[in-house]
């Protein structure tokens, strides 16, 4: 900084370096202002309990509105119904899709889960095992060996190889009469 030798603290430079410190911590105490932590954590607990408070009750589900939907939007409410609880929901194409309608991971656990849709127009038919293979493929396309697989119908119900075929690869199924409290606890 120049300081003129007749103006000393009155120079131009002087007196613009003066603004200048002014500027810059009036700029730092409106930008970063000093840091009360507990003041912080309480007004974060405050706040995310609201959101929580917040966030959707899920409704039950009405079969017949289930029924009216074509497949796309059978999908499209399955994954609503699970970002509503916390999970980021990707749809898949409409084709090509690896044998999955879903693949979800929760915001805060990581859990990771895919699901595969099946909407039947003869709700009183059980919904086969195209769905366990379309899942166990889905597997191996995603990389997700420990992603939980989860098929979903709005069937009366799964045919019994189909339930034996889930229960050894440990997919959840989910029929028609479990549609209305859908998505289940502990997922």
């Amino acid at each position: 900084m120049a300081i003129h030798p007749q103006y000393g603290e009155g120079s131009f430079d002087s007196l613009l370096n003066g603004l200048l410190e002014r500027k810059r911590d009036l700029g730092l105490r409106m930008l970063i202002p000093p840091v009360d932590l507990k003041r912080d954590e309480a007004w974060f607990a405050e706040n995310l309990a609201n959101v929580a408070a917040a966030r959707p009750k899920l409704d039950k589900a009405d079969p017949e509105e289930i029924d009216r939907m074509d497949p796309r939007q059978f999908e499209r409410w399955v994954l609503q119904r699970m970002a509503a609880i916390g999970y980021v929901a990707d749809r898949t194409p409409s084709t090509h899709d690896g044998g999955a309608d879903g693949l979800l991971a929760h915001r805060k656990s990581g859990s990771r889960i895919i699901v595969q849709c099946k909407h039947k127009q003869d709700i009183n038919s059980a919904c086969d095992d195209e769905a366990i293979d379309d899942l166990l493929r889905a597997r191996t396309t995603y990389d997700a060996m420990s992603a939980r697989l989860i098929a979903l119908t709005n069937a009366h119900d799964f045919a019994s190889k189909t339930r034996r075929r889930a229960t050894e690869h440990g997919i959840i199924l989910v029929a028609r009469p479990e549609l209305q409290g859908w998505p289940i606890a502990g997922l």
